[in-house]
């Protein structure tokens, strides 16, 4: 186990936000005091903590390292990332979350590699093994190799990442309009300012991934609106999902319209509200895919699910913000 050096000079700031997690932040603070790289600060932004979060954070007062900032309202975590920025000394930054534990030469690897890049993501495995946690670590790995070419990525993830502190003085700090998808968002603003995002797999961290359906439906819901700012702010095709929750709205306006045919006596309403079944089956065509990948067993079945719950999840939270423009 390392120990403290009695002299720390600054250069690398680790910046974490958190949000009523007062279960797993301190193993996450420990992880990352106890790894082999010691010159750093580590910043907490606790973003408007209701539970024992503020409590847990008073325990590392001991460490000259630990930077607590406390907000006094819960405002997103776009904000709580650039409350760090700004408090922070270092000239490379080092983002994990506070569901997050870090591996032993995680922050000695990000700054390795800081040497001669501006911009990298790190490895993320789940440290729970049940069905929907593997599931969520499998799904994720392949998007992130799905997004690499060689050694550099086309994505970044807030959870496990590095950047110089002169990339946000280039481009901008996070998007506080962005309650989710903030690294979605910064990812497509840094390479548009022609930085190359690094895939560091040294950098490694575990990550408490969700573990049910509703969690996974719940995580989509979130991100609906999101995705669809993101696109429109970016000029990007819309995501498949928003085409299908407009369908679904659509599919609806049918519906009323041919019912309220029918009930006056008109028949040509029976041909709107078959019409209606259509756009709907159009709506949930993505679920129809990934059940026949199933039944013919190109698909396992905790796959099926999870795409089915982030599927559902997507167009409920498409339909959410269309009608009550709420927005996570």
């Amino acid at each position: 186990m390392s120990t403290q050096p009695k002299n720390c000079n600054v250069h690398c700031s680790v910046i974490v936000p958190v949000f009523n997690d007062d279960q797993k932040i301190g193993v996450c603070i420990e992880s990352v005091l106890f790894g082999s790289f010691q010159e750093f600060e580590l910043i907490i932004v606790d973003d408007g903590s209701t539970d024992n979060t503020r409590t847990v954070l008073k325990k590392y007062n001991y460490d000259p390292r630990v930077k607590v900032v406390s907000l006094d309202e819960n405002v997103g975590p776009s904000h709580a990332r650039n409350v760090g920025i700004r408090k922070s000394q270092g000239d490379i930054l080092v983002f994990t979350d506070s569901d997050c534990i870090v591996t032993d030469r995680w922050l000695e690897s990000f700054v390795k590699i800081a040497k001669v890049e501006k911009v990298s993501i790190g490895k993320c495995v789940s440290y729970d093994h049940r069905k929907w946690a593997m599931e969520t670590h499998k799904q994720y790995s392949s998007w992130v190799k799905n997004n690499t070419q060689g050694t550099y990525s086309r994505v970044l993830d807030t959870k496990n990442c590095m950047i110089s502190k002169d990339v946000f003085e280039d481009i901008g700090f996070f998007d506080e309009n962005l309650r989710t998808s903030e690294d979605t968002d910064l990812a497509i603003r840094i390479q548009k300012a022609g930085y190359k995002i690094y895939y560091c797999q040294d950098a490694n961290i575990s990550h408490d991934d969700p573990k049910s359906f509703k969690a996974h439906c719940f995580w989509a819901i979130k991100r609906s609106a999101s995705h669809r700012h993101v696109a429109t702010k970016h000029n990007k095709k819309s995501p498949m999902h928003i085409n299908h929750g407009k369908k679904i709205f659509y599919a609806i306006i049918l519906g009323l319209f041919g019912s309220i045919a029918v009930v006056y006596g008109q028949s040509w309403g029976i041909g709107i509200m078959l019409a209606a079944v259509f756009v709907l089956m159009l709506a949930f065509s993505s679920v129809l895919k990934n059940f026949v990948k199933f039944a013919f067993g190109m698909q396992s079945w905790m796959s099926f699910l999870f795409q089915f719950a982030r599927d559902i999840g997507f167009k409920i939270g498409f339909v959410q913000e269309l009608l009550f423009r709420r927005v996570w």
